[in-house]
């Protein structure tokens, strides 16, 4: 039989676990406070070269007007496009999205440079071909919070086994800005209402994860309070 003693040491081993994992599972109350970001307001153009230049390269100009930002969270901007009404397509990974700039706007600069045809425009992290006739839409969204690398348990090597992971809060897309090349006539129009991809976001550490550590969390105490109770007891008479 387990002495009183020896059970009340074990109740109060299985309290601490408890609490313990009500640590681990409460989300923290600063994630909370992180405020929504509003949709953001923005104008596209397509600049030109000097008439008296002989070059043929535009540059897409985005002008975001900026939004309040907060001391202790980093505030984004994710940009997207799509050319003539494709799919849409982020311009930026998570580790390279662009930190508001100070000032009232945020400028994207798109210069096209290139022989291999006449608009080959830099959007982002990609190349994109563009010819006369073409519309390019953009999007915008703001992004209040971290960017951290995150362990990831899923991964199949070492590239992937810690990616970049934005953690906060984001707004919806903007109204759709339009330019036709190549003399840049803009348009603007609400976006689709249906689902379209959007910034990836996590949790630094998801539910399954927290659920799966504090199972093997329980079961380790428990079963070295129990041997500990058991080396301890006394033999009975």
């Amino acid at each position: 039989m387990v002495s009183a003693s020896n059970a009340l040491t074990l109740t109060l081993i299985l309290l601490m676990t408890l609490s313990s994992l009500t640590l681990l599972t409460a989300k923290p109350a600063t994630a909370q406070t992180i405020p929504e970001p509003s949709v953001p307001e923005f104008t596209a153009k397509l600049i030109s070269p000097p008439e008296e230049s002989q070059s043929v390269n535009r540059t897409i100009q985005l002008s975001i007007k900026n939004q309040p930002s907060l001391s202790d969270y980093g505030f984004f901007y994710m940009v997207r496009a799509r050319i003539n009404g494709g799919n849409w397509s982020l311009l930026y990974t998570i580790d390279n999205v662009r930190s508001q700039s100070s000032g009232e706007y945020t400028i994207f600069s798109y210069p096209s440079d290139g022989p291999v045809v006449e608009y080959q425009c830099y959007l982002g992290d990609r190349i994109e071909n563009l010819f006369a006739g073409d519309k390019v839409d953009f999007q915008v969204q703001a992004m209040i919070g971290n960017i951290n690398r995150v362990y990831n348990p899923n991964h199949t090597s070492q590239l992937d086994m810690y990616p970049y992971v934005f953690t906060g809060e984001v707004s919806d897309w903007s109204n759709i800005q339009t330019i036709t090349m190549p003399d840049g006539p803009v348009s603007s129009s609400t976006p689709d209402p249906t689902p379209t991809p959007t910034t990836p976001t996590s949790d630094s550490i998801s539910p399954t994860t927290l659920l799966l550590v504090s199972i093997t969390l329980v079961i380790v105490i428990v079963a070295l309070s129990v041997l500990y109770i058991r080396r301890h007891q006394k033999p009975s008479a």
